[in-house]
């Protein structure tokens, strides 16, 4: 059974209205885990796909769901163990071929051993196009930063990453040798290649 897109973009805005409300509390209680959820609705006047380079040259109205929840299992002065989740997905009015789906999955952990912090980052990228397999990646990123007098958090480019990815049926393999920074998050959520 399909849902119609109206019913399933009211659905998704009436959650949005009334979970944000239930997270900031539990933020605000000092909780060990977070939860943001977003939505809203898009026009893109030429429609494509990034990852593959299918352009549908024409424009149309989208609704776009987008969902990180995430909780810290350690959350110690000098290391973080955390598990995360992130939810994707834009409903076409029209252009159904176009309507995308992500889950991703993800790990993050680091110590600070004397001042220096040491981590590691393992996200899963599993992708639709059209409720039919897209995107499979998986990437792992190694960092490192110095905290010698800085109580915030800025971070060196990942010394070296792995990135593994199946695209409709295409695998491959690349090791990513860094001397500048080679992931990025677009909007803070999904890593993006650059």
């Amino acid at each position: 059974m399909r849902i119609s897109t109206s019913t399933l973009c009211a659905a998704v805005l009436t959650l949005a209205a009334t979970v944000p409300f239930a997270a900031q509390s539990a933020l605000a209680q000092g909780k060990s885990w977070w939860l943001d959820l977003e939505a809203g609705t898009e026009f893109d006047d030429n429609v494509a796909v990034e990852q593959n380079d299918d352009n549908s040259e024409s424009g149309d109205i989208a609704a776009i769901l987008k969902l990180d929840a995430g909780y810290k299992v350690v959350d110690e002065k000098d290391a973080r163990v955390e598990i995360g989740y992130d939810f994707y997905q834009s409903l076409y009015q029209d252009l159904s071929a176009f309507n995308y789906q992500s889950h991703t999955p993800g790990f993050k952990a680091w110590i600070k051993p004397g001042g220096i912090k040491l981590g590691l980052e393992y996200t899963y990228l599993h992708s639709l196009l059209d409720d039919s397999f897209f995107l499979d990646q998986h990437m792992v990123s190694p960092t490192i930063s110095a905290f010698l007098l800085m109580t915030g958090e800025p971070e060196l480019p990942p010394m070296m990453s792995l990135v593994v990815a199946m695209l409709k049926g295409m695998s491959s393999a690349n090791l990513l040798f860094a001397s500048s920074q080679l992931f990025g998050r677009a909007n803070g959520s999904a890593p993006v290649l650059r």
